[in-house]
């Protein structure tokens, strides 16, 4: 049985350990994984989190990646029923060192994410319009910490 996501299913909470020198490592949970994806840098981050979305095409890439060779992405723990899902409760547990927050990917146009952070300290939600600016908005909050 295939899993249809929905709008809250489709976040996912990024639980970042340690931040030294604009460099992060974590953990990303939620419900579409059956398993935590541990992150060592910021591109294990962007290819993780892409080949999760590549998998459970959601949400779909506007464009089409083509290559003269076999692309190898990252094994992600995509959840392909939900027998396999992360709990709910455990993936609300989850709490980064350095800081938490939820990362909903809205779409993916231009080869890039849009969408928007929720930062779990109760600051007001943030969007972004590209990856590297969802970068940048992660490192300016880690730089107030």
């Amino acid at each position: 049985m295939s899993i249809r996501l929905n709008y809250q299913q489709s976040a996912l909470r990024v639980c970042l350990d340690s931040a030294e020198d604009g460099a992060f490592r974590g953990r990303i949970l939620s419900l579409r994984l059956s398993a935590p994806i541990n992150f060592f840098d910021i591109t294990d981050f962007i290819s993780q989190v892409d080949a999760l979305l590549d998998v459970q095409k959601f949400p779909q890439a506007f464009q089409r990646i083509r290559s003269f060779t076999d692309k190898n992405s990252p094994h992600v723990p995509a959840v392909l029923s939900k027998e396999d899902m992360l709990s709910s409760e455990d993936v609300q547990a989850a709490l980064g060192s350095a800081a938490t927050f939820m990362l909903q990917i809205f779409s993916r146009q231009n080869a890039s994410w849009q969408g928007a952070i929720d930062w779990l300290d109760g600051s007001e939600r943030q969007r972004f319009s590209s990856t590297l600016e969802l970068l940048k908005l992660v490192d300016n909050r880690l730089r107030q910490l």
